[in-house]
């Protein structure tokens, strides 16, 4: 699979107001209401849609999301196969290694992959 577009992503509305969204890449001059970069993704819905602006803001954090899973599971790896976590209770051991393995989920659906290591 070919690597996804770097974040930060952001949402724009459709300058001609065709009720389209548009997720962007994020430029440092957006700060300063440069417009956005390149387009990553384009999201057709009822005009105003409430629904549509929170489905563009999901796509939006996918890189920040991807992101906090591999760090989750590098993290939790860490712990886990260290031993850091025996002062907890073994039910909370099992919940954080049910994160671990949804963290996992959420990478292979992304088709993304941990950092060698």
């Amino acid at each position: 699979m070919t690597a996804h577009t770097p974040g930060p992503w952001v949402v724009n509305k459709d300058r001609r107001g065709a009720g389209k969204l548009y997720v962007r890449e994020a430029r440092l001059s957006e700060v300063a209401g440069a417009t956005a970069g390149r387009a990553v993704a384009q999201l057709t819905a009822v005009v105003g849609s409430d629904e549509q602006l929170a489905n563009a803001t999901l796509v939006a954090a996918a890189p920040l999301l991807g992101a906090l899973a591999r760090q989750l599971v590098t993290t939790l790896d860490e712990h886990l196969s260290d031993g850091d976590l025996r002062l907890l209770r073994p039910e909370a051991v099992a919940q954080l290694d049910v994160l671990r393995s949804t963290a996992l989920a959420v990478l292979e659906q992304a088709g993304l992959t941990l950092p060698p290591g």
